[in-house]
């Protein structure tokens, strides 16, 4: 339980921050604040399970959080957030 508990908090922090690299509002009309961080946390859970598929087992855990893993879940928060800032600005 507490597994999952620190994982709430690690990718809500990762969502904080790409929430303030990247931020999803349209022009005079700013967006709620947690929406920028449900994304970024949304982003850093898809890219957990995108790189435990590849590695077939438990690379990113509570127990083994690194620089590295954090920048990757970092980057997968982004890449989240970017997409949704294309289709919510409806950019074409």
């Amino acid at each position: 339980m507490s597994n999952f508990i620190g994982w709430l908090i690690t990718i809500t922090i990762i969502g904080w921050v790409s929430s303030l690299i990247i931020h999803i509002d349209k022009p005079n009309k700013p967006t709620n604040k947690l929406l920028n961080i449900g994304v970024g946390s949304i982003g850093a859970s898809i890219t957990k399970l995108f790189v435990d598929v590849i590695y077939i087992n438990d690379v990113i855990t509570w127990h083994n959080l690194s620089l590295y893993t954090l920048l990757i879940l970092l980057l997968g928060a982004i890449a989240l957030a970017i997409i949704v800032k294309f289709f919510h600005l409806g950019l074409t």
